[in-house]
């Protein structure tokens, strides 16, 4: 049975990759590009990480997906709503694989808060408002996780602020915190493979 593995990169620009590529700085990433196949594509109306993640997963645009942004505005008020999975409509990917018979496994995708029941494993991206139930697939697969990745969250949660006043090297402080949490992710990918 042939295997799938899509990784989206967002923002990610084949100009800065392969010119990082080409200096041997991403030697694992030349190694996926080698070996498999790899496509520029058109973004999405307007160019935000939410309607373009939302389209790659059902296959729609914004008009019928129905997501433009992080949050939307509430009527009648200047108060604004988060926007996240719940309010994505059309048949996701890995809902059409799911019945299909095929396991999958998603991992940090942006628009997937709440986690929905898949045949496999689910891990929301960062619309996410916290690590918690509903946030990973199946139920009791959170305490797994944390057990054997301890540390793991969604995204980084780095306080700029504090750094500026309370580092004597805030750039250098968040460097290291991104790393850190670099290494949580590819620990995370590890242990989902």
């Amino acid at each position: 049975m042939a295997k799938v593995c899509i990784i989206g990169i967002d923002g990610g620009s084949f100009t800065v990759i392969d010119h990082l590529v080409n200096q041997g700085r991403l030697p694992n990433l030349a190694d996926v590009i080698a070996d498999g196949s790899r496509a520029t594509l058109m973004s999405t109306i307007p160019p935000l990480t939410p309607a373009a993640w939302a389209s790659f997963y059902t296959g729609t645009n914004a008009g019928k997906h129905g997501v433009v942004d992080f949050f939307t505005r509430i009527p009648d008020t200047y108060k604004l709503s988060p926007v996240n999975a719940g309010k994505v409509k059309g048949e996701t990917l890995w809902s059409i694989a799911s019945s299909a018979g095929k396991r999958v496994c998603v991992y940090n995708v942006p628009m997937t808060y709440p986690a929905a029941p898949v045949n496999g494993i689910m891990i929301s991206g960062m619309d996410s408002p916290r690590l918690d139930e509903k946030a990973v697939y199946p139920a009791g697969f959170m305490e797994e996780l944390l057990q054997n990745i301890p540390g793991f969250t969604i995204e980084p949660r780095v306080d700029v602020k504090y750094l500026v006043k309370n580092s004597p090297d805030p750039v250098g402080e968040y460097e290291k915190k991104l790393k850190q949490y670099m290494e949580t992710e590819l620990a995370t990918i590890g242990y989902l493979m």
